[in-house]
This record gives C-alpha cells, structure tokens and sequence, in this order.
C-alpha cells in the first residue's frame, strides 16, 4: 500500500519567444509546455463509492449476509479496510460482525457519513477532475492501467493511497473543509487549512506518482530531501498543469505568494547557513516538516520550505532542460539537478 503523498513521450522543445520569457521573467507553472492535448485520449475511471455501499449494508435486516456481499464487491479494498482503517486483526469473524456492526451503527460515525455524504453525494465535479489527471496520465504512460477508484470513510486516517497499483482509495472525510467540527480536536491548524475538497485531486496523483516511481532520497543530506520532494511534485505538475501551486503542495494561497515573493530570499538562507550538503537530520528536518511555520525563518513563512524550494530547483531544471524526459528526470541524482538548474532567484 502506497500512501501520500512512469515511460514518457517528448513533450517536444520550447519556442524560442518562450524560453526567453522563462529565462527573464517569472513564470506562472501553470501556463508551461506541459500543457499537452490530452482532448483524444481516453482515461475510463471506475468509481466504487464504498462509503454509500457500507451505509446500505446498514440498512438491510440481514446484516451478516449484506455485509458478504460487500466483502465479495471489493475484493482488493475490503481486507484493507478491515485491518487498517476497522483495526481488525483476528481470525474470529463472528466476532467481527458484531463489532463492526456496533461500529456502524455508532452515531459518532454515522455523523461522519452524513457529512461526507452531504458533501460529496454528488461526486460529479471531482471525478471530472481525476478524468482530466489520469487523461495526463495516460498521456505520459499509455501501457499503464488506471487503477479502481475506491471513496471511503477512513475515520480520518487516510487522505488517499493506494494498493497494489490496482486501486487508489480516497478518504473523503479528510476533505471536509477546514470548518468541519471535529478537524480541530484531531489535527493542528496548519493542517487543517488544506482539509478542504480543492485538494482532493492534488492529494491523489501525489500518491499516484509514489506508486509509479520510488523517489526515495539517495542520502541524509538536505538537497537529497529537497530534490526528492520537488521530483513528487514535479509529477503533479506534468498530471495537472493547470491546477494553482497550493494545491499541489498543500498550501494556502497566501502561502504559496509569499514564497514567490521572497523566493531570492530563502534560496539565500540555504545557502549562506550552508544547509545544501548538512546531513545532520535533527537539523534539517524542519525544513522538510510541516508546520505553522519553518524555524529559522520569518513569521509568515509556511511550513516545509524545502520542499518548495526543491520543487522550483527541479522546475528551473525541466526549463532549462526541456528534452529531458520525465523517466530520466527521476533517475538524475540532486547535484545534476541543481547543477542543471542553474537556480537563481531574484532577491
């Protein structure tokens, strides 16, 4: 199971008016090249709504027997759902129809699946949304198969993941909006901010991305980290094209402008504190971390700016490299990245 968080066609060359607006005047990502014509590719998605189908189980009079026949249904996602998001780890399944009957019927969790259900009964919108992300995907990967995609309740525990490269699972209970009444008592604000169904897309092809490629930093150093980060959301970038940064990072706007504006700024940080090469993870896995904000820096700076800032390394790389493939892009080591990138922001 692959949680949150591919052979590629040339996406051919730049013109040369664009790659001299790239080299000298900030770039919007969402207007690059990889904007590619995805109109004739066919991406048929098959949508199971696993939360709707436990809640009809509910309400039968034979709960023993329904609740087989929903075992038989998702045959991939059941036994998962059963030890990971149930916790049921026996071998008494007796027992565990009389437990997970009681959980069912808990008010706490049929308030959940009421408020899941008034937000995404009609899944209309979203599944447009994940149409148009694995059009991109089979674009860049056409002897990949789309995989099942499964929603579900995951007592907030999961966002999305995925299994066996067959199914990609989405809590949607993580996707509430941040003023869902019992975000507050479970999770910080600084993650509740980004709960909201605008990132529900995002959150899924990252985790589409880590099922494709292994993107595991080579080494303990920072750069290593920060590179790794930015091939991952690299990926989002080439499945999404036109969706805002923050989601892809899950930031807020805000957020994400002020790390345009002081791009010059913490690029400066890095290397003046000489952090690039420090292997010393007690050190740096504050930059990597989310939080309210990254210690060391300003106030207003968002939380994990490593991770944005090997986000726009590995950009000014594919910029400045643009027949670089994106099978190959994921197999370069962080030097030649940043190498490559010539990365120079403005301060």
């Amino acid at each position: 199971m692959s949680c949150t968080i591919l052979k590629c066609k040339n996406t051919g060359s730049f013109s040369i008016l664009l790659l001299i607006a790239v080299l000298f005047t900030a770039c919007d990502w969402g207007n690059t090249p990889y904007k590619v014509d995805v109109t004739n590719i066919q991406a048929d998605l098959k949508i199971k709504r696993f939360e709707k189908d436990l809640r009809q189980v509910a309400d039968t009079n034979q709960f023993s027997e329904s609740l087989k026949i929903l075992e038989a249904d998702y045959p991939v996602f059941f036994p998962v759902f059963k030890s990971e998001i149930f916790g049921w780890h026996k071998e008494n399944d007796s027992a565990f129809v009389a437990d997970f009957r009681a959980f069912v019927f808990d008010p706490y969790v049929q308030e959940v699946y009421d408020t899941v259900e008034l937000r995404f009964g009609n899944f209309s919108k979203y599944e447009a949304e994940l149409q148009k992300a694995f059009k991109h995907y089979k674009y860049y990967f056409p002897e990949r198969e789309i995989p099942e995609i499964v929603t579900f309740v995951s007592n907030f525990t999961y966002a999305s993941f995925t299994i066996d490269s067959s199914v990609l699972a989405i809590g949607l209970d993580m996707f509430l909006g941040d003023t869902f009444k019992y975000y507050n008592s479970i999770f910080p604000e600084y993650l509740t901010q980004t709960l909201k169904p605008e990132y529900l897309t995002a959150n899924c092809m990252n985790v589409v991305g880590s099922m494709v490629y292994d993107i595991s930093p080579e080494n303990n150093a920072l750069l290593s980290a920060m590179i790794s980060a930015g091939k991952e959301l690299h990926f989002i970038d080439r499945m999404m094209p036109s969706a805002p940064d923050y989601q892809k990072i899950g930031y807020t706007p805000e957020q994400t402008k002020w790390c345009k504006e002081n791009e010059g700024q913490i690029w400066n940080f890095f290397i003046e504190k000489d952090l690039l090469f420090n292997t010393n993870q007690s050190e740096t896995k504050k930059f990597m971390s989310p939080g309210p904000s990254t210690p060391g820096m300003p106030k207003d700076s968002p939380g994990k700016i490593g991770v944005w800032t090997g986000w726009q390394i590995v950009r000014s790389y594919v910029l400045k490299n643009p027949e670089t493939k994106l099978d190959e892009l994921m197999e370069l080591k962080p030097e030649e990245i940043l190498s490559g990138s010539r990365y120079k922001p403005r301060v």
